[in-house]
């Protein structure tokens, strides 16, 4: 392991330094608007939107919240640890190290890009990809032009351009999860005033509408079928059906980790979940979930290997060793993935045009997390990769691309004679 990790192992009483030292990377007034944004965001939404999408769409800004409050109440840090502000610290160790060998420019634009919400987890995956390379002691060079590869890794004697690909699976969805969770939002209230919980299944013809009045109308189509007592089995509507399973409220105290597991185990993988449960004094009771997919199929696979295409063609040089690295933000498991899937099919046809040949893999990654070690931080994520068996390059033969839970079970595309 290269020296250079021992250097960035974490003392839990140095993570409030480390939080402080984000924050001055990304400018205290910037970080001051952002935070501002923030609560104006979670103040004018309802618990529901507030919970599921203001807070978790980007990464820092709830547990930097918290850390300030910890503050103000002269409460140790260290002695404070949630799971939120050990992965903030670890970010901003990454930050901190990796931010002092790029290039002005390359620095200055990060510093913008991690501030914004919507995209930030996209920029912090690419820190994190060249974090892996960083902590095995190869060089990292990036690339100050625009569209251009992130980086390029030389390790030993292989020298491969990254691009990383950020998809943003909603936009090639029938159901965006910010619109799923307003349409949850107008139903949660009602319902829990008749004093219902239970589930609710919703299936739609065409794409969940992102016009608030049209939410509003699915809504009140909804809320009339369980006003009428219909609160067990089928009804159609006017946007495809529903399937209710309600019954009475008992103000019993759940496990609302159990009830999000099966609910998991319930829902299709196309379909968007969530649950919203009232408050005792002893726990969350009475939970009301919901489940809402399309009919009709999505386009997800087109919708990435357009990416994909984008990449390789446009931004990996045709005469250099090309790696590109997708992102796709909240998937839990890519198991089965790996073969006999779409997503292999797919990338398998874009192997084998001659123009791209000079790809050598993609991978498919999620969330990565962030895993302290006696070197450092060791990045892990759920994914999968694929090695291309048409490329003109030599690979050694068990070069880690991403991390060695996911590259051991690498798969090279079969060709097809």
């Amino acid at each position: 392991m290269d020296s250079r990790a021992n250097e960035n192992k974490l003392n839990l009483k140095k993570k409030p330094n480390l939080i402080k030292k984000l924050e001055g990377f990304l400018g205290p007034a910037n970080t001051g608007k952002a935070l501002k944004r923030y609560e104006l965001s979670l103040n004018s939404s309802g618990p529901v939107v507030a919970e599921c999408y203001i807070k978790n769409r980007h990464p820092w800004w709830d547990t930097i919240v918290l850390n300030k409050e910890l503050s103000r109440q002269g409460k140790s840090i260290h002695k404070n640890l949630s799971a939120g502000l050990m992965r903030l610290a670890e970010d901003a160790s990454i930050i901190s190290t990796l931010q002092k060998h790029m290039p002005e420019c390359v620095r200055e634009k990060y510093k913008s890009d991690l501030l914004d919400d919507e995209n930030a987890r996209n920029f912090m995956f690419e820190i994190k990809i060249a974090w892996h390379y960083f902590l095995r002691g190869f060089g990292i060079s990036w690339y100050e032009e625009p569209n251009c590869p992130e980086f390029k890794v030389t390790a030993n004697d292989l020298e491969f351009d990254i691009e990383c690909k950020s998809i943003g699976v909603d936009s090639f969805r029938k159901i965006g999860r910010k619109d799923f969770y307003y349409l949850v939002e107008i139903c949660i209230k009602p319902i829990s005033d008749l004093g219902l919980s239970g589930l609710i299944e919703i299936y739609l013809d065409e794409r969940l509408p992102a016009n608030i009045e049209q939410l509003k109308s699915i809504a009140d189509e909804i809320l009339r079928i369980v006003k009428s007592k219909a609160i067990k089995g089928g009804q159609k509507t006017s946007f495809g059906s529903i399937k209710t399973d309600l019954k009475p409220t008992e103000q019993h105290v759940v496990d609302l980790q159990k009830e999000y597991t099966d609910l998991w185990q319930l829902k299709p993988p196309q379909a968007h979940g969530v649950i919203f449960a009232g408050s005792s004094n002893k726990g969350p009771i009475d939970p009301i979930k919901f489940l809402c997919q399309c009919n009709n199929p999505d386009s997800i696979l087109s919708g990435i290997r357009r990416k994909l295409v984008d990449g390789a063609e446009r931004q990996l040089s045709p005469d250099r060793p090309g790696f590109i690295a997708c992102f796709i933000p909240e998937i839990d498991d890519f198991k089965g993935l790996e073969q006999n899937s779409g997503l292999l099919e797919m990338t398998g046809s874009l192997f084998k045009k001659d123009k791209r040949n000079h790809i050598i893999a993609i991978s498919f990654s999620s969330d990565i997390q962030s895993i302290p070690t006696n070197f450092g931080i060791e990045t892990s994520s759920p994914g999968v990769i694929f090695r291309n068996p048409y490329t003109n390059f030599e690979i050694p033969d068990g070069f880690q691309f991403i991390n060695e839970k996911i590259d051991d079970a690498a798969k090279t595309i079969p060709t097809k004679k």
